[in-house]
This record gives structure tokens, C-alpha cells and sequence, in this order.
């Protein structure tokens, strides 16, 4: 995104407002890929049609999986855990990115090289993590995390909220 100082994303959910500091620096195409689905200037695979769209990403989406003190996670366009937008990007992990406190904002995958556009944002120090999920922002306002990682969960599940919280909007600024 053009422009000077540091770039944010705010996050408006039905939790509350949301704000994280993204790595560009540290993390170039990540974020530029979070970026380009959620402003809708990167092509996507609708799941439902199977066709290419270019359109905002993240706006309506819930936060489909949660950990209670470990993580949320959202990015998945079928909130079933196994969604994605149709690519996967290369692994990038920038030096001195850690998970070492909650707010920590990094690519959900399955495998390397694996990430596409879900992502989770850590409850609390995750060093597990570290070398293994791309890490791409920190976010701040911790209670609206720990009030999602706090959602109770559906029966017979670990990590499925029974009434997810869901992304309202996002938008960029740089401060």
C-alpha cells in the first residue's frame, strides 16, 4: 500500500474493534498477499461457483476455529476448516519474528509452503510455533482476543465455536 509510516490493519468484528501492526518489512509477500484478498485486489477461487472472483476476502467470515489460550483462526471461506482461496504461497519467516506473546499473527497451513488465506492470531506465547507458521503482524487490544479464545465451543468439539464471531470489515491505515 502506498503511503508513509508503519501499515495497520483494523479488523471490525462482532467482538469489537481489532487493530494489528503487519510486518511488511520483515514479511513482504505475506503481507502483500493478506492485503491484496482482503482490499479485493487479488484474484480468488470462489468455492461455491469454482470461479476466479476479485472481491474483499475476509469481510463476512467468522473466526471458525478457537483454542481457548492458544489461538483464533479465520481465513477459511467455508468455515470448515479446510478452505482456502484457490493458491498457496511460499513460506516466508522473517528474523526476529516470534511467537512469544498473545497478538501474534501468523499463516495457518497444513504443510509448507501451504498458506493461502487463513491465519491465526495467538491468546498467548506459542514458541511451539516458531519456525513453522509464517508470522506476518501483531495485533494489539488483547481483550477482544481472549474474548473470542473464550467463546464456548459446540458440543463434542476442541475447537468450534458454538456461535462464531465473525469479521464485519477490515481496513488499512498507515500511522
Amino acid at each position: 500500500m502506498p503511503g508513509e509510516g508503519r501499515l495497520y490493519v483494523t479488523f471490525l468484528t462482532s467482538a469489537g474493534k481489532l487493530q494489528c501492526l503487519l510486518h511488511e518489512e520483515e514479511a513482504p509477500r505475506t503481507v502483500d498477499n493478506f492485503v491484496g484478498l482482503a482490499r479485493g485486489l487479488k484474484t480468488w477461487t470462489d468455492p461455491a461457483s469454482k470461479e476466479p472472483v476479485k472481491r474483499p476476502f475476509y469481510d463476512g467470515l467468522s473466526f471458525h476455529r478457537v483454542v481457548p489460550n492458544v489461538l483464533i483462526q479465520t481465513g477459511d471461506p467455508t468455515n470448515s476448516g479446510v478452505g482456502h482461496p484457490g493458491f498457496t504461497i511460499d513460506d516466508e519467516f522473517g528474523a526476529g519474528l516470534e511467537h512469544d506473546s498473545a497478538g501474534v499473527m501468523a499463516m495457518a497451513q497444513s504443510r509448507p509452503n501451504g498458506s493461502g488465506s487463513q491465519f491465526y492470531i495467538t491468546d498467548s506465547p506459542t514458541p511451539q510455533f516458531d519456525g513453522r507458521y509464517p508470522i506476518f503482524g501483531h495485533c494489539e487490544d488483547l481483550d477482544v482476543i481472549h474474548k473470542i479464545a473464550a467463546a464456548a465451543l459446540t458440543e463434542g468439539t476442541v475447537d468450534r465455536p458454538l456461535d462464531p464471531i465473525r469479521i464485519e470489515s477490515l481496513s488499512f491505515e498507515r500511522r
